[in-house]
Protein backbone atom coordinates (compact mmCIF):
# COMPACT_ATOMS: atom_id res chain seq x y z
CA UNK A 1 0.00 0.00 0.00
CA UNK A 2 1.24 3.28 -1.14
CA UNK A 3 1.48 6.23 1.65
CA UNK A 4 0.46 10.02 1.13
CA UNK A 5 3.68 11.57 1.91
CA UNK A 6 6.57 10.06 4.03
CA UNK A 7 7.29 10.01 7.45
CA UNK A 8 9.65 11.27 9.72
CA UNK A 9 12.38 10.33 11.31
CA UNK A 10 13.29 8.13 8.09
CA UNK A 11 12.88 4.77 8.72
CA UNK A 12 12.55 1.39 6.66
CA UNK A 13 8.93 0.01 5.97
CA UNK A 14 7.95 -3.72 6.22
CA UNK A 15 7.08 -3.04 2.41
CA UNK A 16 10.28 -2.43 1.47
CA UNK A 17 10.80 1.29 1.17
CA UNK A 18 10.52 3.96 3.57
CA UNK A 19 7.78 4.10 6.42
CA UNK A 20 4.86 6.65 4.92
CA UNK A 21 1.87 8.38 6.33
CA UNK A 22 -1.06 6.65 5.34
CA UNK A 23 -3.75 8.69 6.71
CA UNK A 24 -4.87 12.73 5.89
CA UNK A 25 -4.74 13.49 9.67
CA UNK A 26 -1.11 12.07 9.76
CA UNK A 27 0.24 13.58 6.82
CA UNK A 28 -1.04 17.14 7.42
CA UNK A 29 0.62 16.69 10.62
CA UNK A 30 3.71 16.05 8.91
CA UNK A 31 3.80 19.14 6.58
CA UNK A 32 2.67 21.02 9.85
CA UNK A 33 6.20 19.37 11.74
CA UNK A 34 8.06 20.32 9.12
CA UNK A 35 7.22 24.07 7.84
CA UNK A 36 7.12 24.86 12.20
CA UNK A 37 10.71 23.52 12.80
CA UNK A 38 12.20 24.80 9.51
CA UNK A 39 13.84 27.55 9.97
CA UNK A 40 13.25 30.74 6.97
CA UNK A 41 16.23 30.90 4.99
CA UNK A 42 16.97 27.36 5.63
CA UNK A 43 15.68 25.92 2.02
CA UNK A 44 17.72 27.07 -0.56
CA UNK A 45 15.59 26.48 -3.25
CA UNK A 46 12.78 28.52 -1.07
CA UNK A 47 13.87 30.39 1.70
CA UNK A 48 11.16 31.87 2.28
CA UNK A 49 9.45 28.25 4.13
CA UNK A 50 9.77 27.62 7.50
CA UNK A 51 9.23 30.17 10.81
CA UNK A 52 11.38 32.66 13.17
CA UNK A 53 9.61 30.61 15.53
CA UNK A 54 13.05 29.92 17.39
CA UNK A 55 14.38 33.16 17.03
CA UNK A 56 10.92 34.64 18.37
CA UNK A 57 11.10 32.03 21.34
CA UNK A 58 14.44 32.78 22.20
CA UNK A 59 13.88 36.50 22.80
CA UNK A 60 10.88 34.93 25.24
CA UNK A 61 13.83 34.38 28.11
CA UNK A 62 14.98 38.38 27.72
CA UNK A 63 13.27 41.43 29.54
CA UNK A 64 10.66 41.23 27.26
CA UNK A 65 6.48 41.27 27.70
CA UNK A 66 5.81 37.36 27.31
CA UNK A 67 2.43 37.96 26.45
CA UNK A 68 3.56 40.07 23.70
CA UNK A 69 6.24 37.43 22.64
CA UNK A 70 3.38 34.73 22.70
CA UNK A 71 1.26 36.84 20.21
CA UNK A 72 3.87 36.57 17.30
CA UNK A 73 4.72 33.32 17.77
CA UNK A 74 0.85 32.79 16.39
CA UNK A 75 0.51 34.96 14.35
CA UNK A 76 4.32 33.41 12.77
CA UNK A 77 2.08 29.88 12.86
CA UNK A 78 -1.27 31.52 11.45
CA UNK A 79 0.70 33.14 8.77
CA UNK A 80 2.56 30.19 7.69
CA UNK A 81 0.26 27.77 7.93
CA UNK A 82 -2.35 30.37 5.85
CA UNK A 83 0.44 30.51 2.99
CA UNK A 84 1.64 27.14 2.98
CA UNK A 85 -1.36 24.94 3.83
CA UNK A 86 -4.39 26.45 2.97
CA UNK A 87 -6.06 23.56 2.96
CA UNK A 88 -5.81 23.82 7.25
CA UNK A 89 -7.48 26.03 9.34
CA UNK A 90 -6.32 26.41 13.05
CA UNK A 91 -8.84 26.72 15.47
CA UNK A 92 -7.18 27.19 17.91
CA UNK A 93 -3.06 28.11 18.97
CA UNK A 94 -1.48 28.50 22.65
CA UNK A 95 2.28 28.92 23.42
CA UNK A 96 3.10 27.50 26.67
CA UNK A 97 6.94 28.07 28.56
CA UNK A 98 8.43 26.65 31.35
CA UNK A 99 6.29 28.94 33.88
CA UNK A 100 3.07 27.18 32.58
CA UNK A 101 4.51 23.49 31.63
CA UNK A 102 7.28 23.02 34.65
CA UNK A 103 8.82 20.13 32.49
CA UNK A 104 10.03 22.20 29.42
CA UNK A 105 13.19 23.43 29.79
CA UNK A 106 14.25 26.87 29.86
CA UNK A 107 15.10 27.51 25.99
CA UNK A 108 11.94 25.38 25.39
CA UNK A 109 8.24 26.09 23.83
CA UNK A 110 5.36 24.07 23.93
CA UNK A 111 2.82 24.68 21.12
CA UNK A 112 -0.59 23.37 21.28
CA UNK A 113 -2.22 23.32 17.96
CA UNK A 114 -6.32 22.31 16.94
CA UNK A 115 -7.03 22.30 13.57
CA UNK A 116 -9.28 20.80 10.85
CA UNK A 117 -9.48 20.72 6.70
CA UNK A 118 -11.05 23.18 5.22
CA UNK A 119 -12.63 21.12 2.66
CA UNK A 120 -13.53 17.93 4.51
CA UNK A 121 -16.10 17.17 6.82
CA UNK A 122 -14.77 15.95 10.69
CA UNK A 123 -11.62 15.55 10.20
CA UNK A 124 -10.05 17.51 13.14
CA UNK A 125 -6.80 16.51 15.11
CA UNK A 126 -4.98 18.42 17.99
CA UNK A 127 -1.52 18.20 18.38
CA UNK A 128 1.82 19.77 20.05
CA UNK A 129 5.16 20.09 19.13
CA UNK A 130 7.99 21.37 21.18
CA UNK A 131 10.21 23.57 20.32
CA UNK A 132 14.03 24.48 21.61
CA UNK A 133 15.01 27.97 21.23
Amino acid sequence: MSGINIAFPLQNSNEGMLKQNKTTLDAIWEYIKTILLTRRGERVVNPQIGTNISIFGGELFNQINVEEMKIKIINEIKTVITAYLPQVKLNEVNIFTKETMNFLKDTQILVRMKYSLVNATNLNDAVQLTINT
